[in-house]
């Protein structure tokens, strides 16, 4: 069971790693990440001041600002550009295979151009709109997705960065999410063969303490502070001095299986966390691409 553990793919690399078919392994890997971070950063901030001067200017000279005027327009054109380009990058993380044959930019690129696409493009809905609240509810409706999607997927930057640093520092194994009920499977019929192969203390152990937590997979979000669950053994370590060399060996081995569990419950959690995050960041987004086009089309059209 710990072989197929090890040697499975992990789910959760493949999402943290964007595509690494496109990403250079080792040093040059991130050398690739943190030159395109570098590169869109610049980009982005010198896009937003250039934006910010140019609004300021024309404000002065003109005595205000609202969003109808040129400067408003060339903010609010520029903002749905980039809005269309950001979303892009869902289409190139679809087409992994397709781009690298097309030379289109590695994944680390379109990941960067996406993060600060995403807020240039919030920024800029906000010189676009000026000093005033929306009017109307399809202006509330373009400022609230707007929040949204750049909110939650500041929280989805946060939450890819930070799980495989909890899993890494936390559990000794890795899973693919869809097997992680088979092997917890596996771990409970050995844990109870073990239990029952045992005298009392350990029976009784096993009973009242570990055999609900090793019936299923759990949800446990505690993971976030401590991915070991060391915390949750002290009822082992407090049996252990009362045993026989024989019995503490058994416990031994009924240890490593609860530890095992705890490992895939932290994957478990964390995983589902990085897919569920998904739901709150993907259709609002795509929600917010038609709003916009929604928002021009009325423009245009009045």
């Amino acid at each position: 069971m710990s072989e197929s553990l090890g040697n499975s793919n992990s789910a959760l690399e493949r999402r943290v790693l964007e595509a690494s078919d496109s990403i250079p392994p080792g040093k040059v890997g991130r050398a690739s990440r943190r030159w395109a971070s570098s590169f869109w950063r610049r980009v982005a901030i010198l896009l937003a001041a250039t934006a910010l001067i140019l609004r300021a200017v024309y404000g002065w000279l003109e005595g205000g600002v609202w969003p109808g005027d040129w400067a408003g327009i060339a903010c609010g054109i520029a903002a749905a550009s980039i809005l269309l380009v950001a979303a892009a990058y869902g289409v190139r993380r679809r087409t992994r295979r397709m781009s690298t044959r097309l030379k289109l930019g590695t994944a680390a690129a379109w990941l960067q151009l996406h993060l600060y696409g995403g807020g240039l493009f919030l920024f800029l809905v906000a010189l676009h709109a000026g000093p005033r609240w929306p009017t109307g509810a399809l202006g509330w409706w373009l400022w609230g997705l707007a929040v949204w999607v750049v909110a939650t997927g500041g929280l989805g930057l946060m939450i890819q960065r930070l799980v495989p640093r909890i899993l890494a520092a936390g559990t000794s194994t890795e899973a693919h999410f869809d097997r992680i009920g088979e092997h917890v499977e596996e771990l409970r019929q050995r844990a109870r063969e073990v239990a029952e192969a045992s005298d009392t203390p350990i029976r009784t152990l096993y009973a009242t303490s570990l055999a609900s937590a090793m019936a299923a997979p759990r949800r446990d979000l505690g993971v976030l502070l401590d991915a070991g669950g060391g915390r949750r053994l002290d009822p082992i370590d407090h049996l252990r001095g009362l045993l026989s060399s024989e019995e503490k060996g058994r416990l031994d081995e009924l240890e490593q299986l609860y530890r095992a569990k705890l490992d895939l419950d932290a994957h478990f959690t964390l995983q589902q966390l990085l897919r569920t995050w998904l739901w709150l960041h993907v259709p609002a987004s795509v929600f917010l691409v038609l709003v916009v086009l929604l928002h021009i089309g009325a423009v245009t059209y009045y």
